[in-house]
């Protein structure tokens, strides 16, 4: 999902330039922050889990949701 957001500093930039503005703005605000965001894409999307780290699964339940706490589940 993130690596979709990027589009959007990118027509922006297109806007900026296609409307009168200067390149330095279109340079230098929109496709930085297009950057920065595909960044931060790539960053989430290799994320790899520290090595002592170790996942459970949630436990499942059949419960309502917002019911009350069963003290046996302690």
């Amino acid at each position: 999902m993130v690596l979709i957001d990027a589009i959007v500093p990118f027509g922006d930039a297109f806007a900026v330039l296609t409307h009168g503005g200067s390149l330095t703005t279109a340079l230098g605000v929109h496709v930085s922050a297009a950057s920065l965001v595909l960044l931060t894409a790539v960053m989430l999307l290799t994320e790899r889990p520290a090595a002592g780290s170790v996942e459970r699964p949630a436990a499942s339940s059949s419960r309502r949701v917002g019911a009350a706490p069963d003290p046996s589940d302690a």
